[in-house]
């Protein structure tokens, strides 16, 4: 079961044990190691975190659990490089009627979700990029009512993954509500913003926290296809809305979420342990 409040968003424990979690959401580890290969990590790492010189994190809740053990942390995210994506108004008349995902395909990362809500969106395709994680996802992915409106583009170069991304209305980020993703920072949202698209997102409070204010995204109920399907056909059939949306959230990444400032960040760690 998930943690999952129905009349309002997902929330995890306050009190929870902030641990190796990744493990226990890995399709190619057998469920019944997964729980004590997650605590054998974790013991590993805060015994060897007491002995080096810094520790270098991606999330809040890390940098707390490692801080424990090691003063020297410093947290440092993985936003994009601004000079990847270039864009000009004339890109916007290339647009299809499509949204997108680009990234790796799992069923944490809602793939069956957003399949099965391409059968209520309005004709809006599925601009699919990427691998599957095992050809029994896949086939579960082809046997929805959705597949019919997916384009399946297979592993991408990042020219193609701009591409893909410059030629969608929005792009998708509707990760399962585990653990490891409820208070991750998903590489793939800060993407589509410097893309210049506006993001169709978890609703997970930690992610509102981050972006809301931006207004550059849609939160949904990544559980329920239905909700997913109708926020794709608000961005697709109000083209203007979905056009602002996207230069907001391009413009927060250009003065904020950016590698620029993270690379700054780091660069001091690193003159920090070294002197």
């Amino acid at each position: 079961m998930y943690p999952h409040r129905p009349n309002g968003p997902y929330t995890i424990p306050k009190n929870r044990k902030i641990k190796s979690r990744q493990v226990l959401d890995k399709a190619y580890i057998p469920k019944l190691i997964r729980k004590p290969l997650s605590a054998i990590i974790e013991r590993f790492e805060d015994k060897i975190i007491k002995r080096i010189s810094g520790v270098i994190t991606v999330t809040p809740d890390l940098e707390k659990r490692f801080i424990k053990n090691n003063k020297n942390v410093v947290q440092v995210l993985n936003y994009p490089k601004v000079e990847e994506f270039t864009i000009d108004d004339a890109q916007g008349l290339s647009k299809q009627n499509a949204v997108c995902y680009v990234g790796a395909i799992s069923k944490v990362r809602g793939v069956l979700g957003m399949v099965e809500a391409m059968q209520y969106s309005n004709g809006t395709k599925l601009l699919l990029g990427g691998k599957f994680e095992n050809e029994e996802l896949r086939n579960q992915a082809i046997a929805s009512n959705g597949w019919q409106h997916v384009e399946e583009l297979g592993f991408l170069s990042r020219e193609e993954v701009k591409n893909t991304l410059l030629k969608s209305v929005a792009g998708l980020v509707v990760l399962e509500p585990t653990e490891s993703y409820l208070e991750s920072i998903p590489v793939k949202m800060f993407e589509y913003m410097v893309a210049g698209i506006p993001v169709i997102a978890s609703d997970f409070p930690y992610w509102r926290e981050l972006i809301s204010e931006e207004d550059c995204a849609l939160f949904v109920d990544p559980m329920n296809p239905e909700a997913i399907a109708k926020a794709i056909t608000e961005l697709s059939n109000d083209r203007e809305m979905a056009k602002q949306m996207g230069k907001r959230g391009r413009k927060a990444i250009l003065e904020k979420f950016n590698w620029a400032n993270e690379e700054k960040k780091l660069l001091d760690f690193y003159k920090k342990v070294l002197t």
